[in-house]
C-alpha cells in the first residue's frame, strides 16, 4: 500500500519547486508515482531480457535444445519490442530539461536505487547450472507479471498524473516557452485511446509468454535426467 504522501494532490506530497522527485527524469518535477511506474518497467524489462537470455544460453550450450534455445530468443526480440512500444508512453510525457527521445532510459536512477545492493542468500548458491537456469526462468516469470499488471494502469484509466478527461499529463507552467507553447524536446501527447491500445497488446502478449514460460522448468528438468528429452 504505498504511503499517502505519495499521492498526487496530498498536503504531504514533494513539492515539485523543491526539484527533481525520486523517478522523474533529471531536472524535471514529474509526480513520484508516474515516475516510479516508468522506472519499474524499464528495470522489469531489463530483468526479463537478463533472465530469456539466460536460459537461451543454457538451452543452446548445455542442453544443446534447439527448440528452446529459439523460443527464448523469441521470447525476448518479443521484450524488446514492447520496451520500444512503452518508450513511446514515455516520451509522451513532459521532460524538462531533456533533449531527444529517451523513452524508459529517461526515467533510470541506478544510484538512487534502493533494491540495487538488496541480495539474498539463495543468490549466491547456485549448485549447478540447472539452478542457474531455473532461477532464470522464475525471475521472468516475475518480471511478466509486474509488466502485465502495470500496463494495465493505462488500459484502466489510472496512470498517475494523467487528466483523466483527455488522458494527458498538464504541463507545468515551467515548461512552456514565453509565448506559451510546449518546448521543442516535448514530444506530443499520445491520445489515450492509442495509449491504451499498445498496454492492451502488451498485457496480452506477457500473460501469453508467462504461460509458455511455465512449461520450461519442467522441460529442463527432464532434459537432465537420463533418456528425457
Amino acid at each position: 500500500m504505498p504511503r499517502e504522501s505519495a499521492v498526487i494532490g496530498h498536503p504531504d506530497a514533494p513539492n515539485p519547486g523543491a526539484g527533481p522527485t525520486p523517478g522523474a527524469p533529471h531536472g524535471s518535477a514529474l509526480p513520484d508515482a508516474l515516475g516510479g511506474v516508468f522506472r519499474l518497467l524499464d528495470a522489469n524489462l531489463n530483468r526479463l531480457s537478463e533472465g530469456l537470455r539466460t536460459v537461451e544460453d543454457y538451452a543452446r550450450f548445455v542442453l544443446d535444445d534447439d527448440a528452446l534455445m529459439a523460443e527464448a530468443k523469441a521470447a525476448r526480440h518479443e521484450a524488446a519490442a514492447w520496451r520500444a512500444r512503452l518508450d513511446i508512453l514515455a516520451d509522451s510525457r513532459p521532460h524538462s530539461g531533456k533533449t531527444g527521445r529517451l523513452g524508459l532510459m529517461a526515467y533510470r536512477d541506478t544510484p538512487a536505487d534502493r533494491g540495487r545492493r538488496c541480495k539474498t542468500p539463495s543468490e549466491s548458491r547456485r549448485a549447478e547450472p540447472l539452478d542457474v537456469a531455473l532461477a532464470a526462468i522464475a525471475r521472468s516469470e516475475q518480471a511478466l507479471r509486474v509488466i502485465g499488471e502495470f500496463v494495465k494502469l493505462w488500459i484502466r484509466g489510472n496512470v498517475p498524473g494523467e487528466d483523466q478527461k483527455n488522458g494527458r499529463m498538464p504541463i507545468r507552467e515551467s515548461e512552456t516557452k514565453e509565448n506559451g507553447n510546449i518546448p521543442p524536446n516535448i514530444p506530443p501527447n499520445i491520445p489515450p485511446e492509442i495509449a491504451r491500445d499498445i498496454a492492451q497488446g502488451i498485457a496480452r502478449e506477457a500473460e501469453q509468454t508467462r504461460y509458455r514460460l511455465y512449461e520450461w522448468s519442467p522441460r529442463i528438468r527432464r532434459a537432465r535426467q537420463p533418456g528425457g528429452e
